[in-house]
């Protein structure tokens, strides 16, 4: 018996030594991650054999410095409590640009110098310029192409959505849901008016935005979050907050919403009715809502359905089924039909995904351009 509560306890202080070593690795990581970002392509770039001229290696290596010393700088004046814009623009750029460089100079320059060298294509220098301009190429046109791609009107994404126990007169509601909207320090005023636009020829029933509207308070981004005021829907907007609004006053945000004409889910529903039946809209503020300190704020998924719960489900010949539930929100928990970015089937719970509309940082997006989505609901023969 002394045996065996000794093994527990020296398991149990190994695994304690294990547990702090990576706390403080994950301490130390804010640290190490921006040194290996801005070292490795300038080890890769300058330093493995090309023997560029010595005004171009020191002239390289000084930017490569300077990079490394002013991102956190700026990241910090931008993004701290000083809220700066002009230092989150050069942050947030150099963060995108580096991030690019770091990620090609393993991804495409390690593999391709190991190619280069096995089929003995040219000498060490050779090689080495070569990595050195694929990776320089590859990562400018990706930029390029990131940069436009984050700066255009959505592309509108349609989908047909499947309810069960949607009622026949809901069939054909067509919902446009739009996410991550990411006001900041760039002035997009008038990107985010044509978002409207685009969003008003869709004839939406219900229109959906999902939090992750700005990064900033309501006071600094109201003119660009103005046009949203534009927006129309037959039924209903609604609203829910995302983790960013936490970080930006978010009861500012709910309150600006509110002004110009949304509805702020905050752990509560709404009907909406449509050819004699009724779909149950719940909102729930973001999973972040309890750590910001706010008062009233937190995530609450059974009082925003307080009031809606449906009679067990009918079966053909039985009781009419209840009414559909959709719960335009972004938490994590399982709900009938959570409007949320993650798709994934949770017994009767469905995902539908949607990309931001949007970039936070990096500024550049490709392989995965802005997206507004439009679902049309129908309903499926089978009850639950």
């Amino acid at each position: 018996m002394t045996d065996t509560s000794e093994t527990r306890s020296a398991d149990s202080a190994a695994h304690a030594t294990q547990q702090g070593r990576l706390h403080r690795l994950m301490r130390y990581l804010p640290l190490i991650a921006p040194v290996l970002l801005w070292t490795v392509p300038c080890w890769l770039l300058l330093h493995t054999g090309q023997h560029w001229p010595l005004p171009v290696t020191l002239a390289g290596t000084a930017l490569f410095a300077l990079g490394l010393i002013g991102m956190p700088l700026a990241m910090v004046r931008g993004h701290g409590r000083r809220q700066q814009d002009w230092a989150a623009i050069v942050g947030d750029t150099l963060l995108g640009t580096i991030w690019t460089l770091f990620a090609w100079s393993v991804v495409l320059g390690v593999p391709l110098r190991l190619a280069l060298t096995v089929t003995g294509v040219g000498d060490g220098q050779d090689r080495a310029r070569i990595v050195t301009w694929a990776v320089l190429g590859a990562a400018t046109v990706l930029l390029t192409w990131g940069y436009a791609e984050a700066r255009r009107v959505p592309r509108v994404r349609r989908l047909d959505v499947q309810l069960p126990r949607l009622g026949a007169g809901l069939d054909g509601t067509r919902v446009v849901l739009i996410t991550d909207t990411h006001y900041g320090p760039l002035d997009r005023a008038r990107w985010s008016a044509r978002v409207c636009e685009t969003v008003n020829t869709l004839k939406a029933d219900l229109v959906c935005h999902t939090g992750d509207i700005a990064d900033g308070t309501a006071e600094r981004r109201r003119a660009q979050a103005a046009p949203l005021g534009t927006v129309q829907a037959t039924r209903a907007r609604v609203y829910v907050t995302g983790n960013h609004e936490y970080y930006s006053e978010a009861q500012g945000w709910v309150d600006l919403m509110d002004e110009l004409g949304w509805e702020p889910l905050r752990n509560r529903h709404l009907l909406l009715e449509r050819g004699g039946d009724t779909l149950v809209v719940a909102g729930v503020d973001d999973v972040t809502a309890e750590s910001s300190g706010l008062a009233g704020h937190g995530a609450h998924l059974a009082g925003a359905l307080h009031g809606a719960a449906p009679a067990p489900p009918g079966r053909p010949g039985g009781p009419p089924p209840p009414p559909a539930q959709a719960d335009a929100r972004r938490g994590g928990m399982a709900a009938p039909l959570p409007l949320t970015r993650a798709q994934r089937r949770r017994s009767a719970s469905r995902r539908v995904v949607n990309r931001s509309v949007w970039l936070v940082t990096p500024r550049t997006r490709y392989a995965c351009g802005p997206c507004a989505a439009i679902r049309t609901w129908v309903p499926v023969c089978s009850w639950d």
